[in-house]
This record gives C-alpha cells, sequence and structure tokens, in this order.
C-alpha cells in the first residue's frame, strides 16, 4: 500500500468515526428533550374538584426522535419512573339533573261525573223558599265551580278525590233535605183539607212554597187552591171599617193599619183579636166615658193607645172597660187622659208586656164589680210590666174595691189609709204617704182632713187657738219649731220629731213616739219659761 493509499483509508475512518459520535449525540438529545417536556400531572387535593388536563398534541418532530430513541432500545420492553407515576385524569363532565319521574296521571272521569250531577241539580231545583236548601245549593254551586277549574289545571288525584267527595256528599244532602220538605208539605196539605182554616192553609201555602219546581209541588198547590177558606181577617184604616170589622162574625183578628178617630165608643162583643200595631184610638168628643168596652169572653187586644177626652172631675171615664169577661189579654196597651186607664168589672184580666196607665186624673186600673145580680169578683193578673209616670199620693197606680176583687203583682207598696174600702198599690213607695205644710192659717183645715200616714211638717212657730187633737196615725216634724197649745194625742202610731211643746202632751194612744222632743213649762203667775225644761230625746209611750 501506497502512502496515499494510506491516507485515504484514514480519512474515511475518521469520518465514519464522526457519524456515529453525531449520531449517538443526537440521540441522546431527543431523549433528553422528552424528559423535559412531559412534566407529571400533579394529583389535586379533596377540597379542589380537579380540572381535565387536554391531552397536548404531540410535535412531529419531537415523535420521530422519540421513536428514533426508541428504536435505538428496541427488542426490550422499557417502563419508565415517568411512566408509573402520571394519572391519567378523565374530563369533568357536569353532570344532568336527576330526571323527574314521569308525573301522575290524575283520573279526572269520577269528577267529570259526579259534577254533571251538580249541574243537573242546580238546573232542575227552581223556585224553592228553603233556607236550609238555598244554602246547600249555593254550597254545591261553589263546589262545582272549584271543579271545573280542577278540570282544567294540573293537580293531585288526591285534591281530585276530596272535591269529588264533597259534592257527592252535598247532593245527598240536597236530596234527602228534598224529601223531607216534600213530607212535611205532603202532611200539612193533608191538614188543611181536613180542616180548613185560615192558619191551617197559610201553613200548608208555605210548606209549599219552599219545595223546588216541580210535579209534586204543582200537585200540591192544585190541592191547596182547590179549598175555600173563609175570611177571618179584616185591615182596617177608617172607624167605618173597623165597625164592619166588629159587625162581621166571621171576622177573628182586625188589623188597625194607622191611627183612627173614634165618633162614639168601640164595643167588642165576641171572641177577637184586636191589633193596633203601634197605633192610636182617641175620642173625639166627651160624650162618651168609655172608649172600648169588652163584653165577651177570649179577646186580646194588643200594641194600642187609647186616648180619651177627659173633663175636671170624676165622671167615670176609661180607656178600656172589660165587663164580665174572661180570659181577656191586654198585651201592650195604653191608655191616657181619663178618669183611669183601665176599669176590671167583674173580670179575670191578665196584663202582658208594657202597659202604660199615666196621664189619668185619678190613677190607672181600678179593679171591682158591679151591681147587677150575679157579678163576681174581679181578678187583676200583672205578668209584664206597667208604668204610671203620673202616680202621686192618692192616684195610685192600681186600686182595688175591698171585697170586689184582687189584685195580683209584685213590686208594689199596698196600703189601706189612703181612702176607705180601698187598697191602693203604689210603683213608688213614696207616694203613699203625702207631705203637708202646717200654717197658723191652714192647722185647723189641716186638722180636720187628716189621713192616716200623713206628714205635718211646720215651717215656723205654730200657735193654735184651740186645744189639738190628733186621732190619725200621723207624723209631726217641727224642724226646731214650738207648737204652742193643748195637744191630745188619742190615735195610735203618731210620731212627734224634733219639736219645741209649750204644754205637756196628753198620751192616749198607743205605740206614740217622741223623738228630741222638748218641752217648755211656763209659770201662770210671771209667764215666764221654767228654767227646768223636759227633753225627750226618744220615747215609745205605749197605754
Amino acid at each position: 500500500m501506497n502512502k496515499n493509499e494510506k491516507d485515504i483509508k484514514t480519512i474515511v475512518a475518521v469520518v465514519l468515526v464522526l457519524i456515529v459520535v453525531i449520531v449517538l449525540f443526537f440521540g441522546i438529545r431527543s431523549c433528553s428533550n422528552q424528559e423535559e417536556t412531559e412534566t407529571p400531572l400533579v394529583t389535586p387535593t379533596p377540597t379542589e374538584t380537579p380540572e381535565a388536563t387536554p391531552t397536548p398534541t404531540p410535535d412531529p418532530e419531537e415523535e420521530t426522535e422519540s421513536n428514533t430513541g426508541q428504536s435505538t432500545n428496541s427488542g426490550s420492553q422499557m417502563t419508565t419512573d415517568e411512566e408509573t407515576d402520571i394519572e391519567v385524569v378523565e374530563p369533568i363532565v357536569t353532570p344532568d339533573p336527576t330526571p323527574s319521574l314521569p308525573e301522575e296521571e290524575v283520573d279526572f272521569a269520577g269528577l267529570q261525573i259526579v259534577l254533571e250531577e251538580a249541574t243537573s241539580t242546580l238546573d232542575a231545583i227552581e223556585g224553592c223558599q228553603d233556607a236550609i236548601l238555598t244554602k246547600l245549593l249555593v254550597k254545591l254551586s261553589q263546589l262545582q265551580a272549584q271543579g271545573e277549574v280542577l278540570l282544567n289545571t294540573d293537580t293531585t288525584q288526591e285534591l281530585v278525590n276530596e272535591l269529588t267527595d264533597a259534592l257527592r256528599d252535598l247532593l245527598v244532602q240536597i236530596d234527602t233535605r228534598i224529601d223531607t220538605l216534600i213530607m212535611t208539605a205532603t202532611e200539612l196539605v193533608k191538614v188543611a183539607e181536613d180542616v180548613v182554616t185560615e192558619e191551617n192553609v197559610k201553613n200548608a201555602q208555605v210548606a209549599i212554597n219552599a219545595l223546588p219546581n216541580g210535579e209534586i209541588k204543582t200537585n200540591l198547590q192544585e190541592r191547596l187552591d182547590r179549598l175555600e177558606v173563609p175570611t177571618t181577617i179584616s185591615y182596617v184604616t177608617t172607624f167605618e171599617e173597623l165597625q164592619l170589622a166588629l159587625a162581621n162574625d166571621e171576622i177573628t183578628m182586625i188589623e188597625v193599619e194607622n191611627d183612627i178617630t173614634l165618633t162614639s165608643e168601640i164595643v167588642i162583643d165576641r171572641a177577637l183579636t184586636l191589633h193596633g200595631n203601634g197605633n192610636v184610638l182617641s175620642l173625639a168628643t166627651t160624650e162618651f166615658v168609655k172608649g172600648i168596652t169588652v163584653v165577651a169572653d177570649d179577646v186580646t187586644i194588643s200594641n194600642l193607645t187609647v186616648a180619651m177626652q177627659d173633663e175636671a172631675g170624676w165622671q167615670g171615664r176609661y180607656a178600656i172597660h172589660v165587663y164580665d169577661s174572661k180570659n181577656v189579654v191586654l198585651d201592650s196597651v195604653s191608655g191616657t187622659n181619663a178618669d183611669a186607664a183601665i176599669l176590671v168589672n167583674a173580670s179575670s184580666v191578665e196584663l202582658v208586656g208594657t202597659v202604660d196607665v199615666s196621664g189619668n186624673e185619678f190613677g190607672g186600673i181600678e179593679v171591682s164589680k158591679g151591681t147587677a145580680e150575679g157579678l163576681e169578683n174581679a181578678i187583676l193578673e200583672l205578668t209584664g210590666n206597667l208604668i204610671n209616670q203620673t202616680e202621686s199620693y192618692g192616684k195610685p197606680s192600681v186600686w182595688v174595691v175591698v171585697g170586689e176583687g184582687t189584685f195580683v203583682g209584685s213590686d208594689f207598696t199596698e196600703t189601706d189609709k189612703v181612702v176607705e174600702d180601698q187598697l191602693q198599690y203604689y210603683l213608688d213607695s213614696a207616694n203613699v204617704t203625702r207631705t203637708l205644710i202646717v200654717t197658723n192659717e191652714n192647722l185647723e183645715q189641716l186638722m180636720a182632713d187628716l189621713k192616716d200616714g200623713d206628714t205635718l211638717v211646720l215651717q215656723n212657730d205654730i200657735i193654735a187657738s184651740k186645744k189639738i187633737v190628733i186621732d190619725h196615725a200621723i207624723t209631726i216634724v217641727g224642724n226646731g219649731n214650738m207648737l204652742s197649745g193643748e195637744l191630745e194625742i188619742i190615735a195610735d202610731d203618731v210620731v212627734l220629731q224634733d219639736i219645741i211643746l209649750d204644754h205637756n202632751p196628753m198620751i192616749i194612744g198607743n205605740n206614740v213616739v217622741l223623738e228630741h222632743v222638748i218641752i217648755q213649762t211656763v209659770s201662770s203667775e210671771t209667764d215666764d219659761v221654767d228654767a227646768s225644761e223636759v227633753d225627750i230625746t226618744e220615747e215609745s209611750v205605749t197605754e
């Protein structure tokens, strides 16, 4: 081999070595680059929601270098530490909401049926005047409206069932009520047919009116219309109409529609009811001394005022006179401007409601009997209230002639001291006695007219010209004044109060009371008052 050939071989060997070194250099660099690009993922903490790391799209050059590196290790299966540490994170997908269960299918069939029944019932029932049935129908209409709403809205089976049951229950109640009304109306029509009276026919008509329109109602009405009912009520607005009604024996009830002026006395001679309706019957003249005279049993006068035309003095004038009659009821009546409001003459009378006897000259009610043969004692019973705003001493609310009648009532003060042979009854106990003012001018007249229970009041000193004789149960109130003169007390139950006497009184009566009485003795020679005077604070003298 020559030298040139040797140099060529040397150059070729060096080139080959350089090529091998370059290849190895790029292969190691490729592996190093791959390690730097594949950074392991960090596992998120439990409190953090891991985010999905997108898989990087590999660079073509890096993929080639990696494959080249792997090719240098062909024939072996490599598992590096980097590969075992890498966690594959699945992308997080937001879950869909939990799917709702299929909605319950509501069965409206039963509700629709009962709504049709309710509609039919409401359409069929007309003309009824029964309050209970009317309320049931109103409620049924309201529930029907609710049912119609449910049919057109989303709802639950439970609500549908509740409304259906309520409607069915209401329909049963309506049927039951109608059956009851039919039975009642049928029975009352039968009663009216058996005994034809205005009251029976009226009751039957009310029951028929309560029924809903239909064949049954029509048939019952036809049966009732065939009955001939006598007219028993009269509505009066004039005195002439009132007189005609009183003369008609078929009339059993008279309704006064307005105030009426009477030109003569009214006489009720048969059983009937006179309703005043708060109106006034007034007498236009003093010619008649009675307003209404009742001469029949079983008469009722109610809610009526009778006003008289009175004159001064006693004429025996009464607004209402009940003579020889039994079971007479005066209900909320008034009598005024007469001698007395009511005379109960040999009759039995009951006062009910509020009876007003104010504004009469001699008192409220007289209870007595006439002089005719066979008359019974009168009886007056008060079960209501009695008013007398003009009651005073000697003008009682009720008086009874002794031996001719009785009065039954409470809350009255009774006395027999005012008028001889009379029991007088006062609403105000203060009116049982009278208080008289004594002067020197009227002393003798007062002593002559004394009545039991009188109270004499001295307003100044009194000088009697003659002996004073006290023969009634009275009270003398001196007010610290002197009663000068001889004094003789022969009556029982006499009281002397706060008085000065210049003579020792002669006391014959029993139960005489001297209270704060001073007795001054006078010397006959000098007319001087004795220094020793008697002061009787309270003493009861009993013979």
